[in-house]
């Protein structure tokens, strides 16, 4: 027999965990604990013959299997022990941490930290789809809404929320659910919640807001959860303490509406049980105020791991001058999209002038006039170490959306309204906006990551860099593509370094370090390159905001944050960075979502005008695509085919094109790259009159490999890309040279390339017996990035084979005489030789000459 219970003083999770196991197990019993709170026997009273519970079982020997709820400790189940034996099997379902004494007897377990236990029923019944009564519905609601607070208490999950949602299909009676979970107080309740209040104090720590209070009773009562909750309610304290003395027993309430205080651990040493956010306790033999005592030394004495001021503010902080017009201000305002400015006079804080005011000004044709006239004077501020709770009581208080952050007398930082919203709300929460990428959600070190595919020279240039990080108070990354390309498993072998701080700076101090031989810096750009004795270049770059004037302009260029050095970059896969400096080596910083993309196989921008400011963007998300494999999030491919209709792509320089095209022509499938620039329709734009072939294109890329080969050869140029694309209209070749800044020597490979091709497709393909020499001299001509075309544009048999009788044996034929031959036969050195030397290579290939003494005797025959 298999038989379903639940702890002593069984509340409605308790309940509806049973009802629903029962449903799980429909051949179960369903069996009470001795004791039930007051409101749960008052709600069986009117539904027990619906739940079928039984009070006691009376084959207690045929019980073989238990399924328990809500609880894992077996203190709790007092009316099940005499059930317990080694043949026994135990079902555990339960949304506390596991107890130690239950763990011989599991054969199953499902334990997650959701609000109430019956939600992990609900998910069992949902993927069952068993059908559920109205009032087995209301009960599991029940449940719910009680060990959740109405959803409201910390540590509520989405899966709470689901499972309430889903029991709403069979007939949820709300009207029941509000009558057992908000139930008036009796008259003796209501005496002991006077005393509680008359008893409350309050006090004010670490930025929390908690409250203490007791009381003492002769007798037991119950229900003193809902008097936590009544307290709760009345004054919103962070953190409620409260313990109640009946007769010679004190029980003791916690209650925490901040995750950060987890009360379960903060009390632990008093015994406590519970969640993190709701604990209680029962002790014989103490005094209330003792019990009391000893909480509240315990929770001042716990060092809550809170967030303070420093962590999230933003610097450097963006400011104004009391001397700044407030045109000037307004400028700075739209540039950085900030709504608001302090403003200095010298190093002091004297003011904070707003969007609204400036706005106002400007309107009455002021903006000439200094900011100092029109500032908000005396702004609130804050310190560095202050708690985020501070900070949001201030801005509440003030109805301001800013606070300074001062320390010494100096601004050091700005800490906003919407800093404070991004802490208490997951991001998917917060859209004042609509934005394209999803805030980070992984804490990850990748420190093994860098061992793995950094080179031990690379790591000790990790470390030297790192620490000296540290000591300038700095942060130094690395940042983009090779954070990508290492969460990829590739190896990496250069190391491109941003800096938050100084990179002039700390490249020099890391040079002198390394015995660097050439140190050189960009004052302009803030960034510094240092090269070391085995001729090794590394990079510092400054982090840094751009800022575009017009679409498709050059950007200006300031020095910034990591984060908005990384809000500049093209998309988010290519927006991580690996902190470096020394004690902080591996950390990833991922503020949009750049790993849950890479993961997915996404390529996503992070705003909506990206491809507008940097139309080669779009070039460059069609090349990610094909090199790996990946897909465009479904705003940004429409923001791309937005920029491609808008004519964006010719708005690009030319040079910047040139360059992503250079780029594509070096990706392993090209082909593909091909395909997407010709469904985006930008095939044409990007490769003036040339013909889209897609058999050609097919044969032409997929097999360069064997080309290769064939010319003995491990790689080509770009420009063999060109060619491909062009074979099939090698006039439009004209049209590419006029479009991009080539170099000469480029343009010459194009223009050889298309004449050489036309000539030698005419000659390999006559009908007549074609001369060695014919082919060879025709050949030699073409570039090296001509002959696949070529070949591939051959379609007759004969005419390939004369091309590869080029390449296998006429390229390789040369003269076994020498200039010293030609010297010792009395021939005076000169131009003369040349002459020779080639005429006796083309008989040599004709067949007519076919070893040195041949050669030896046309030379004598002919030249003396």
């Amino acid at each position: 027999m298999d038989l379903i219970t639940t702890h002593h003083n069984m509340d409605f999770d308790g309940l509806a965990s049973m009802v629903a196991a029962g449903i799980l197990y429909p051949q179960a019993n369903l069996l009470l604990p001795a004791k039930v709170l007051p409101a749960v026997e008052e709600f069986l009273a009117l539904y027990k013959d619906s739940l079928k519970i039984q009070k006691k079982i009376t084959t207690p020997r045929d019980v073989k299997r238990l399924i328990l709820v809500d609880s894992s400790e077996l203190s709790r189940f007092s009316h099940i022990r005499h059930y317990l034996n080694k043949n026994l099997k135990i079902i555990l379902y339960d949304h506390h941490p596991l107890a130690p004494d239950l763990k011989p007897y599991l054969a199953e377990k499902v334990v997650k930290p959701t609000g109430a236990t019956v939600t992990l029923l609900i998910q069992k019944l949902k993927e069952s789809g068993v059908e559920i009564s109205s009032v087995e519905a209301t009960v599991m609601a029940l449940g719910i809404y009680q060990d959740t607070g109405g959803l409201l208490y910390p540590s509520t999950t989405k899966e709470d929320i689901e499972a309430l949602a889903y029991l709403f299909n069979f007939g949820v009676n709300l009207e029941v659910v509000n009558r057992f979970i908000k139930r008036p107080l009796s008259r003796e309740q209501e005496f002991l919640l006077k005393e509680l209040l008359n008893n409350a104090v309050t006090e004010e720590s670490k930025g929390f807001f908690y409250l203490a209070t007791w009381a003492r009773t002769d007798d037991y009562l119950p229900g003193l959860s809902f008097m936590a909750s009544y307290l709760m309610e009345m004054h919103r304290p962070d953190v409620l303490i409260m313990a109640v003395q009946m007769g010679k027993t004190v029980h003791l309430v916690g209650r925490s509406t901040k995750e950060e205080i987890d009360l379960r651990s903060i009390l632990y040493g008093l015994g406590v049980k519970g969640h993190p956010q709701a604990v209680s306790l029962t002790l014989k033999d103490r005094d209330v105020q003792e019990v009391l005592e000893i909480a509240l030394k315990l929770l001042n004495n716990f060092k809550i791991p809170a967030k303070t001021v420093r962590e999230i503010m933003s610097w450097p902080v963006k400011f104004v001058t009391v001397e700044n017009t407030v045109e000037e201000a307004r400028k700075i305002m739209v540039r950085y999209g900030h709504s608001g400015l302090p403003v200095l006079e010298g190093d002091k804080l004297v003011g904070i002038i707003s969007r609204r005011d400036v706005d106002k000004v400007i309107h009455h044709n002021l903006g000439h006039a200094p900011v100092k006239a029109y500032m908000s004077k005396n702004p609130v501020t804050i310190e560095p170490e202050a708690s985020l709770e501070e900070a949001l009581r201030l801005l509440i208080k003030h109805d301001i959306g800013r606070l300074p952050v001062v320390e010494g007398g100096k601004l050091i930082g700005i800490i906003s309204r919407t800093d404070l919203l991004k802490q208490y709300h997951r991001p998917e929460e917060l859209r004042p906006h609509k934005t394209l990428y999803r805030e980070g959600s992984f804490e990850v070190n990748l420190k093994k990551l860098l061992d793995e595919n950094i080179s031990p020279e690379g790591q000790e240039l990790i470390n030297i860099v790192g620490k000296w990080a540290s000591q300038l108070g700095m942060r130094v990354f690395l940042v983009g593509g090779i954070v990508r390309d290492l969460l990829l498993g590739q190896k990496q072998k250069d190391l491109d370094i941003v800096v938050e701080g100084d990179a002039l700076v700390l490249a020099q101090e890391v040079g002198k370090t390394l015995s660097a031989i050439k140190f050189i810096p960009h004052e302009r750009f803030k960034t510094a390159s240092i090269i070391l004795k085995n001729g090794q270049k590394i990079d510092f770059s400054t982090s840094r905001v751009e800022f575009y004037q017009h679409p498709a302009a050059l950007p200006d260029v300031e020095v910034s944050t990591i984060r908005e050095d990384l809000y500049r970059r093209d998309f988010t896969i290519n927006s991580m960075a690996i902190e470096i400096t020394y004690g902080h080596i591996g950390e990833l910083f991922d503020p949009f979502g750049g790993l849950l993309d890479l993961k997915e196989g996404i390529i996503r921008v992070l705003h909506n005008l990206s491809f507008v400011e940097d139309p080669t963007r779009i070039l460059r998300a069609l090349r990610f695509l094909g090199r790996f494999n990946f897909k465009l999030e479904e705003n940004t491919e429409k923001l791309l085919i937005d920029a491609i209709a808008g004519g964006f792509l010719n708005l690009a320089s030319p040079a910047r094109i040139l360059y992503e095209l250079k780029l594509i022509f070096t990706e392993k499938d090209i082909l593909k790259i091909l395909k997407f620039l010709k469904h985006y329709g930008i095939f044409q734009e990007v490769f003036p009159k040339a013909s889209y072939e897609e058999d050609f294109l097919k044969r032409y890329f997929n097999y360069t490999v064997e080309y290769l080969r064939l010319l003995k050869e491990t790689k080509i140029s770009w420009l063999h890309g060109v060619m491909g694309v062009y074979a099939k209209n090698l006039e439009g070749i004209e049209e590419f040279i006029k479009k991009y800044p080539l170099t000469g020597e480029e343009e010459e490979v194009l223009r050889q390339g298309a004449s050489g091709i036309d000539e030698a497709l005419i000659l390999l393909s006559l009908p007549r017996e074609v001369k060695g020499q014919e082919i060879f001299e025709t050949l030699t001509k073409l570039p090296p990035e001509g002959y696949w075309a070529l070949y591939l544009l051959l379609d007759r048999f004969r005419a390939r084979e004369r091309f590869k009788k080029y390449f296998e044996e006429l390229r390789f034929i040369k003269p076994e005489i020498t200039g010293e031959d030609l010297k010792a036969l009395g021939l005076k050195p000169g131009p003369l030789y040349r002459e020779i030397l080639h005429k006796i290579k083309m008989l040599k290939i004709d067949g007519v000459l076919k070893n040195k003494d041949e050669e030896i005797l046309y030379v004598k025959q002919n030249y003396f």
